[in-house]
């Protein structure tokens, strides 16, 4: 082989690996806005079972996370949360309701490629001219009735404050 062709085979050799080692420690990019607003809202299946809602009941509501909460709507119904303040951090997936839209997350079960949204309603009339879908807010309020009649959803976060935040390290739950 020339001298040429072992420089060849050397450096496709050396960009292979530096691109394996980047891909290593460069941590991937979560999916876009468009992305999380196109895939289908997870409402039951594993990835809510893996959270017992009776393992939730008498816990400390301070602590559940967008999951719990969908779970235990899932699994307990309206009468499970209703009343229940609330505390969370998410993006905002629109589903085409004038008054009502869900803070979720993504629900990773093998890798970022298979998340899936993983939502709690939330009823906020007007709420589009005060949020983009697809952004981070972080919302306080209580679990109520669903006033709308544009949403099937028996309860709902009733908001009491509403914050745009950034983007948090860890956007996605396990």
């Amino acid at each position: 082989m020339s001298a040429f062709g072992r420089l060849l085979v050397w450096s496709n050799g050396a960009v292979l690996i530096c691109a394996a080692l980047a891909l290593l420690v460069i941590p991937p990019a979560t999916l876009s806005s468009s992305a999380r607003q196109n895939r289908e809202l997870v409402t039951s299946g594993q990835a809510l079972d893996s959270t017992k809602a009776a393992a939730l009941v008498g816990a400390d509501p301070a602590t559940f996370s967008v999951k719990d909460w969908a779970a235990l709507l899932s699994q307990g119904g309206a009468e499970a949360v209703l009343g229940k303040q609330v505390d969370l951090s998410g993006y905002v997936l629109d589903r085409g309701k004038e008054d009502v839209f869900y803070i979720a997350r993504l629900v990773v079960s093998c890798c970022a490629v298979d998340a899936q949204p993983i939502g709690v309603p939330v009823y906020r009339p007007g709420w589009r001219a005060e949020i983009e879908p697809g952004g981070w807010i972080r919302i306080q309020g209580a679990f109520v009735k669903n006033p709308s009649r544009d949403s099937q959803e028996e309860a709902a976060i009733g908001v009491g404050s509403l914050a745009n935040i950034e983007e948090p390290d860890q956007p996605y739950v396990f």
